[in-house]
């Protein structure tokens, strides 16, 4: 496997730390005195008095000294560490000039560069915060004395100096760190340059060409002697054997017997499982989650048989020198044969049509299962015969010939695979003809080019192996060949167990849900709640899987596995972006820790909902404010934590929010407005859930106060919303703000003739027997007005519910209307008018006169003097 350097490496590497640079800090740390106080120290000691006098002298004010707190000293370690990395990097660079040429040791020089680096990181963490304690000392004792000022005292000044020499010298260590690690990440570059070029020479070297015949001359005089080391090494594996023939027939048959008993056991669950009579065809997920455990149980019984072969083999000391050597690439080899033979028959299912992973009929899946298994077979041998070439050094034409033939003959599979129409299963090809008694189905011509997103790059591979193959890059052929084969079946692998878990998990389309069902019935939650938990749990398994199947890819691209493994964690546990440090795993985890506190405050509102403020029957409009309130703070502070553990420094919002304050204050004004008025909604519940209000000419109950506005449902059952600020700034009528009390008033209007003694005790015993309104306070009859045809009365009560008003306004009604009846008072409800009009005789005349005009025959003439509008003067007649 080729080497493939890469720069992405190197972006924010997280690698175990250098042995010697733990050690020499664990070394400092023990040197480290434990509670000495510096002032007693020789070096560091100031003058002490030796005798007092005998009269004192006059006391002098003194410098007000804060104590500092005793520093260790530093010396032993900071030299050390510092020597140590300058000594190693120095060794680095002398390691760099003795191996630009040598590939193996390069990659072990990268692995050793990346753990100085953490080294260097680990001693910037060590001296940082003793610089920072040193200094915060030097700040406690104050600035130095102004040039008139009296000067400090001796023991302040020693301190002083003592400090600032500690400061000078971890400051100069700090430095001399950011330049070691410097010089490392060169040193790294430096590296990573000679590999890719190293790699680049070997990958695009023109080898012999195997279209020359010298080439196979070459080959043919050298394969007699490589023919011979085989021999050899086959005598003296059957002269090993020969002492143990029986332990190696008991072997041979457990091997057989394991392979015989594993393949009937796999054709029976086989049978079971898949070969039963369908009612309806499976769903592409269910196939899906079936080709996921079929492929293994098809690769079993071989590679047990080979695993026992080989434990069986060391057993028995029959693993000479050379076969010990060739057996991890047998292997190898071995079993990436059977995996892409097990997938190839899993996935294309020639045997089982409805099982089949991919809409192709029966003939071009059989030739595309079988073009995949030689193509793995091929490649499988390849590796041995590479490997055995090696083994018994055959010279490098023997070798170019195994790597060109098995190179060119992949690619011809490839060109059938090309070659062969995908047709589609629903409708037959030109070759399937119906059978008898069938009738005449249609024939479907397919493109050999389709689907063209496949088989065009396929086709450029095979013509690009070809073509280098041709042209003596034998080993870029190869390569080519190596990475169709192996990122191939990975990929391959990674889609079919990720079309497993979302069948597992009950996907949709995929007919079944096991897990949804499962805590359905188990755990008693219902289907939104199921629903979150399935898609969160798929979305951990699918991280799962890209994160096995990443290093896998990059081995197959070169990299080695400490070198994939050191990208894996930098990629997910931290890499610098600028002064930024990114963590997938710590934002994966933040996200996480959202979902479980945000899920948690779901819960505790479903709590409150039906437990607490359920069984205190508190008013539903507070317990729908402490449900909201608790949502929201529930909210922000999952939303707090999430981002402070994804690494986020939550003051640098201060800075954003200010920035966004001027964007607030023009475009999101009314936004913000409305969300700041539905929090005093909240808070001072001036209206509330379930009130009923009045507001700009529409009724209707209050159910729902959200951020930015409120849900009114009307009488017609519609749903009115009003944004929060409107109910804060304008006058909004609320008939239950203080209690579901209200009052209706039912007008009446009797004739006059009516006692309105009477009428006043009749609307009294009407009210004293309705049983829907309050009788404290008492109902009031009012004598109203002397209206123009009745007079008007009207009773007004007191209803416990405001919301009933229509129905308590129908029983008074009607009460008052019986009542009215049986004790013969007259009711006036609508006025009557008398219409009187004047100079009747004049209009009669006039209507007379028109009629007549209208009945006069067509042919008698007209008088056109006259005026159409004023009668003739000899018929007119004034009116008195």
């Amino acid at each position: 496997m080729y080497d493939w350097p890469s720069r992405s490496c190197q972006l924010g590497r997280t690698r175990a730390p250098h042995a010697w640079l733990i050690a020499a800090i664990a070394i400092a740390a023990w040197l480290l005195p434990t509670g000495e106080a510096v002032s007693q120290t020789p070096e560091n000691a100031a003058p002490a008095v030796a005798a007092a006098p005998e009269l004192p002298a006059a006391p002098q004010p003194a410098a007000k000294v804060v104590p500092a707190e005793p520093v260790k000293p530093l010396l032993p370690d900071v030299e050390l560490i510092v020597s140590g990395m300058v000594s190693t990097i120095d060794g680095l660079e002398k390691q760099l000039e003795r191996a630009q040429t040598d590939e193996g040791e390069l990659a072990r020089l990268r692995l050793e560069i990346d753990g100085f680096i953490d080294g260097t990181s680990l001693s910037r963490r060590y001296f940082e915060p003793r610089l920072n304690e040193i200094r915060s000392q030097i700040e406690t004792l104050g600035p130095l004395p102004a040039k008139d000022a009296p000067p400090e005292s001796p023991q302040v000044a020693a301190e002083r100096a003592r400090l600032t020499s500690l400061s000078a010298e971890l400051s100069g260590a700090l430095r001399t760190s950011d330049l070691v690690e410097e010089r490392a990440h060169q040193i790294g570059d430096k590296v990573q340059s000679f590999r890719q070029q190293l790699f680049t020479g070997r990958l695009l070297a023109r080898s012999l060409s195997p279209l020359s015949p010298q080439t196979w001359k070459r080959a043919a005089a050298e394969i007699p002697a490589g023919g011979r080391q085989v021999g050899l090494i086959a005598t003296s594996w059957l002269k090993a054997a020969s002492t143990q023939v029986p332990q190696l027939i008991a072997l041979m048959l457990a091997v057989v017997g394991l392979y015989v008993l594993l393949k009937s056991i796999v054709r029976r669950i086989l049978a079971q499982r898949l070969e039963g009579a369908q009612s309806t065809p499976p769903s592409f997920f269910v196939r899906a989650g079936a080709a996921s455990w079929v492929t293994p149980l098809l690769a079993l019984p071989a590679v047990a048989a080979v695993l026992l072969l080989g434990f069986g083999l060391n057993s028995l000391d029959l693993l000479i020198y050379e076969l010990e050597q060739l057996a991890p690439k047998v292997l190898t080899a071995f079993v990436v044969f059977v995996s892409v033979s097990a997938l190839a028959h899993a996935v294309l299912a020639p045997d089982r049509p409805v099982w089949r992973l991919v809409d192709l009929a029966d003939r071009p899946a059989r030739t595309a299962a079988a073009s995949l298994t030689w193509i793995a077979a091929i490649f499988g041998i390849d590796r041995v015969l590479s490997e055995l070439a090696r083994l018994v050094f055959l010279p490098l034409p023997v070798t170019i010939l195994i790597a060109a033939i098995s190179s060119l003959l992949i690619a011809l599979l490839l060109l059938r695979l090309v070659y062969t129409p995908f047709q589609p299963q629903s409708v037959p090809g030109p070759a399937e003809a119906p059978t008898a008694g069938e009738a005449e189905r249609p024939v479907l011509s397919v493109s050999r080019y389709a689907p063209r997103a496949l088989k065009l790059p396929v086709l450029a591979a095979a013509l690009l192996i070809i073509g280098a193959v041709v042209l003596g890059y034998v080993a870029l052929g190869r390569f080519i060949v190596e990475q169709l084969v192996a990122t191939g079946s990975i990929l391959a692998m990674v889609l079919l167990v990720h079309l497993a878990i979302r069948a597992l998990l009950g996907a949709p389309g995929s007919g079944v849900k096991p897990l949804q069902k499962i805590l359905n019935e188990r755990a008693g939650l219902n289907e939104d709640q199921g629903n979150a938990i399935v898609h969160t749990l798929q979305f951990l398994l699918d991280a799962t899987l890209a994160l096995v199947a990443l290093p896998a890819i990059l081995l197959t691209w070169g990299y080695t596995l400490p070198e994939s493994w050191n990208w894996l964690k930098s990629a997910l546990f931290g890499f610098e972006v600028g002064q930024f440090k990114i963590s997938f795993v710590r934002i994966l985890l933040a996200v996480l820790l959202f979902l479980a506190l945000v899920f948690a405050t779901r819960l505790l509102q479903r709590w409150l909902n039906s437990g607490v403020l359920e069984a205190a029957k508190i008013d539903r409009g507070i317990a729908h404010s402490i449900h909201t309130a608790v949502g929201y703070a529930g909210f922000t502070l999952a939303a707090l934590i999430a981002v402070s553990y994804g690494g986020l420094d939550i003051t640098n919002f201060a800075i954003v929010a200010g920035a966004l304050s001027v964007g607030i204050g023009f475009g999101l004004q009314s936004i913000v407005s409305n969300f700041v008025s539905g929090l005093i909604l909240l808070v001072e519940r001036p209206i509330k859930v379930g009130d009923w209000v009045s507001v700009k000419g529409q009724e209707g109950y209050v159910r729902r106060i959200a951020v930015r506005s409120t849900e009114i449902e009307t009488l017609d059952r519609a749903s009115l919303i009003v944004p929060n600020s409107d109910l804060i700034t304008t006058t909004v009528t609320n008939w239950t703000h203080r209690n579901a009390l209200g009052r209706v008033v039912i007008k009446v209007g009797v004739s006059y003739e009516s006692d309105p003694e009477h009428v006043r005790e009749v609307l009294r015993n009407v009210a004293k027997d309705c049983s829907l309104i309050m009788q404290h306070p008492a109902p009031y009859i009012g004598f109203d007005d002397f209206g123009a045809e009745a007079l008007q009365f009207s009773l007004h009560t007191v209803i416990p519910d405001v919301g009933r008003a229509g129905g308590v306004q129908f029983d008074l009604r009607t009460r008052i209307l019986k009542a009215f009846r049986e004790n013969g008072i007259q009711m006036m409800p609508n006025p009557a008018h008398d219409i009187y009009l004047r100079d009747l005789d004049g209009v009669k005349l006039l209507l007379a006169r028109i009629m007549q005009e209208r009945m006069k025959p067509a042919t008698e003439p007209v008088n056109e003097a006259a005026s159409p509008s004023t009668p003739p003067s000899s018929t007119a007649a004034k009116p008195d």
